[in-house]
């Protein structure tokens, strides 16, 4: 047993999917750690912890009322102009739902799907490294196997009080979450081929459909090609 653990960097791909945001908004994932104390305990970071920044500066509330979930954002028009265009994206990102306690949850999905042939790599979705301004809401993590699941990732926030609304601001000089993985990457986005695309048509979106994905995922799973990067798909 060794106390840092050493492993060989996985090949992850990284792709925007299904999006209408212009390009000239688009954030790329970045690196979180940086090693500058020689310590091992920090090394041994290196390479598993990312980041990504919001399109824009957002702020949004969300609550409940008479029984419903509700979100309402408001932008700078300096900043984005107010058109059909900003709106479009903003509802296709956003979205509120009940949790099991009647709290509000908000999510703000990134359009980012990752890929790797490492069956046991495992991405952790973490609140950002940096202070995001929030009011009366906590961020909520998650984690699983991105070898089977191709999904895009949610920066999502539930009420702490549910008799009081809340509110996040999403900014563009700020990461909107943080991603874990269970050991050193090499991160990069690609252009996906045909074989990811039809792969991702078994599991983007599934939440609209199914409710118990644990039912149909070994299923699912047995139509995965053996190998789904390449090295002819870098961007």
């Amino acid at each position: 047993m060794k106390l840092f653990p050493e492993y060989k960097k996985s090949e992850v791909g990284y792709f925007v999917y299904d999006d209408i945001l212009h390009k000239s908004m688009y954030q790329e994932m970045y690196k979180v750690n940086k090693n500058t104390f020689s310590c091992p305990a920090v090394s041994s970071l290196n390479n598993r912890m990312f980041q990504v920044n919001n399109f824009m500066n957002v702020e949004v509330e969300f609550g409940v009322n008479n029984g419903e979930p509700f979100y309402e954002y408001n932008f700078n028009t300096k900043e984005n102009p107010d058109t059909a265009n900003i709106h479009d994206v903003l509802n296709d990102r956003l979205s509120v739902r009940l949790d099991s306690d009647g709290c509000a949850v908000l999510q703000m999905t990134d359009t980012k799907i990752f890929v790797t042939d490492t069956k046991d790599l495992e991405l952790i979705v973490l609140q950002p490294t940096e202070y995001v301004e929030t009011s009366n809401a906590n961020f909520i993590s998650g984690t699983f196997n991105i070898y089977g699941w191709l999904r895009p990732i949610n920066s999502a926030y539930v009420q702490i009080d549910k008799s009081k609304t809340s509110k996040v601001f999403f900014s563009n000089s700020k990461p909107i979450y943080t991603v874990l993985f269970n050991k050193p990457v090499n991160l990069y986005e690609i252009e996906p081929n045909q074989k990811i695309l039809d792969y991702v048509q078994y599991t983007y979106g599934i939440s609209n459909y199914q409710r118990h994905f644990k039912k149909v995922f070994y299923s699912i799973i047995k139509k995965r090609p053996k190998d789904l990067l390449n090295e002819n798909n870098i961007t």
